[in-house]
């Protein structure tokens, strides 16, 4: 049976837990190596049941962890060979020899739009629009074909590669970084406010709230917003802006929730 469930999300850290059968992954490691090691406990797992990390992007957000778990495990990463480099090079700016190596070893190399085996289930990336060397969105389907979970966070606007990859999918994890008036009104520097507001920066709440509608009249019925910004964003806000969007333009029956910065959210009711 499919599962999924967020472990944190927002601009502190990054991850995301699924699985299917006895085999289980992440979507980034953006939190600490303890904190991953305690979640997995809290679902009574161990490291063993991991399989795989699939990353996003190199930002350190979702990549926190990376380090850590190379040199204490073989669990393969995923990432593209932009994201790859970029990692490696960071690791190699800090000095850690040790995190090179290993890293070096478990890195597996990702194209855009191939499908690869995550133990049952197949994972695909799609590219997304931000402001790093790459950026992956990801979608998970079953043996038959049938799209369970799609993934689109760090994406400064809606593309039609992402609208692709997202709709059908019965789950979708998908970002709502920040409110207009608040980013507008906040303490951030002017090229922050910028860069945040970009078309590759990050999907503010309307935008979410947008894209949401067009996936809930497509199939979907679970949605999960994912990445606030702590200062720029509140989860009531987030959820307003897309359920009352949703509330006055369908009435099919889907599930919405906001996933908490810190600690397991179910994405699938």
């Amino acid at each position: 049976m499919f599962d999924c469930k967020t472990l944190a999300s927002g601009s502190t850290g990054n991850c995301v837990f699924f699985r299917e059968g006895k085999s289980a992954f992440l979507i980034d490691a953006g939190i600490s190596f303890k904190k991953i090691c305690s979640y997995l406990s809290d679902m009574s797992l161990s490291l063993d049941a991991l399989k795989g990390v699939f990353i996003t992007h190199e930002h350190s957000d979702h990549t926190k962890a990376l380090a850590t778990l190379s040199k204490r495990t073989d669990i393969p990463i995923y990432a593209t060979l932009p994201t790859a480099r970029e990692i490696y090079q960071d690791l190699f700016q800090k000095n850690d020899g040790e995190a090179c190596r290993r890293f070096k070893e478990n890195v597996r190399i990702i194209e855009t739009g191939i499908c690869y085996p995550a133990g049952e289930l197949g994972i695909t990336a799609f590219d997304l629009p931000h402001d790093s060397v790459s950026c992956v969105g990801f979608s998970i389907s079953d043996d038959f074909g049938e799209k369970l979970l799609g993934l689109a966070a760090d994406m400064g606007h809606i593309t039609s590669k992402a609208v692709e990859a997202l709709v059908g999918c019965k789950s979708v994890i998908l970002e709502s970084n920040h409110d207009l008036e608040m980013l507008k009104n906040s303490s951030y520097p002017s090229f922050l406010k910028e860069r945040i507001g970009s078309d590759y920066g990050h999907l503010s709440n309307f935008d979410c709230s947008r894209l949401a509608e067009y996936l809930i009249k497509n199939n979907t019925k679970n949605l999960c917003l994912y990445h606030l910004s702590e200062e720029n964003n509140l989860p009531e806000l987030a959820l307003s802006t897309t359920s009352e969007r949703l509330a006055a333009s369908t009435n099919t029956k889907y599930n919405v929730t906001v996933a908490a910065k810190e600690g397991i959210t179910e994405v699938i009711q």
